[in-house]
């Protein structure tokens, strides 16, 4: 076999094609190569990713930390724990949102509605809405949090801290 050296952005995904690779970067590009390395066919930035709902994302750098194909679409994993879906036009989706680095932690779901709330060592709290299966609210937290939980009536939310403390919100 024949070995390929290229220097590219630090590489941290790459996956093999029939004819050719694509790599995800640090910096959140994913590129598709030619077998050889030499050609770089087509460029894509997970910074183009836009959302009505700002809360999907802390940081615009997303970090790829995993890439694969699946039916014709790249889709990547990241640093942030979002995984992404690219068509061939360029157009990025969301598919999945997350926590960002450090384990999940609390979850507590809502006692009437279809909505829960989870923490975790990334410092944030994050609403979910099940049914629409989005983020509805991406709080930061000055600590690690290791619980939290809806009160009966669901108005309040518990937050316990890695510290050992407790904070109530509204």
């Amino acid at each position: 076999k024949q070995w390929y050296q290229r220097r590219v952005a630090i590489t941290a995904g790459i996956c093999a094609l029939d004819r050719g690779y694509v790599t995800g970067g640090k910096d959140g590009t994913v590129c598709l190569w030619d077998d050889t390395f030499e050609a770089l066919l087509k460029q894509y930035s997970l910074a183009t990713f836009k959302t009505e709902n700002p809360m999907l994302m802390m940081n615009p750098v997303q970090a790829v930390r995993g890439i694969a194909l699946g039916q014709g679409k790249i889709i990547v994993g990241t640093r942030k724990g979002n995984i992404f879906e690219i068509e061939k036009s360029g157009h990025v989706e969301l598919l999945v949102g997350g926590h960002a680095e450090g384990e999940v932690w609390g979850l507590g779901p809502h006692p009437t509605e279809q909505v829960f709330a989870t923490v975790s060592d990334d410092k944030t709290l994050k609403v979910w809405d099940a049914a629409e299966k989005l983020l509805v609210l991406n709080k930061s937290l000055t600590v690690e949090a290791r619980s939290v939980c809806f009160s009966n009536s669901g108005d309040l939310l518990a937050v316990g801290y890695k510290t050992g403390s407790v904070e109530i919100m509204k």
